[in-house]
């Protein structure tokens, strides 16, 4: 005769048993990577240029092209500018936030960008020579990002 023997635990440590599995829980969902996605999380925003443009780094012709905010550890904002398909990669650069576009600004500044719509502001180039990009306002962000170039890049 086989004796089976059950064993059921008690009340209490079945409460630290699933606290022990909500904890385990909690901590691998923390340190899984994210997954980019192309929406209001990274500011994704296809835009085409009529002219050749400058970026910190590199020269972009005439044509479409996507900016992304990359998700960073740091607390740089970085911007990767690729072509529409995100095949090739032509610039991946460093921002600030600038707060020209907060509702404040708008009120004082008649230059101010406009609030939901995607802008671009340029620093002045001699002639002959593409734009450099300063500044990109993503639409209903109350900031937006400024390029950090070379003093020698501008």
């Amino acid at each position: 005769m086989a004796w089976r023997m059950h064993i059921i635990p008690a009340e209490g440590e079945m409460k630290h048993l699933l606290r022990f599995v909500s904890c385990a829980a909690l901590m691998v969902a923390a340190f899984l990577p994210r997954v980019a996605r192309a929406d209001d999380f990274n500011d994704m925003t296809i835009v085409k240029f009529s002219s050749a443009v400058r970026v910190p780094g590199a020269t972009l012709a005439a044509g479409t092209y996507k900016f992304q905010v990359l998700e960073t550890a740091a607390d740089r904002i970085v911007v990767k500018i690729t072509n529409e398909t995100e095949s090739h990669t032509f610039a991946t650069v460093i921002a600030n936030r600038n707060y020209w576009g907060t509702p404040a600004a708008h009120r004082d500044d008649p230059l101010a960008p406009t609030p939901g719509k995607t802008e671009f502001a340029f620093y002045e180039s001699p002639a002959g020579q593409p734009q450099a990009v300063k500044t990109w306002f993503y639409p209903g962000q109350s900031f937006g990002f400024e390029f950090v170039y070379d003093k020698s890049d501008r």
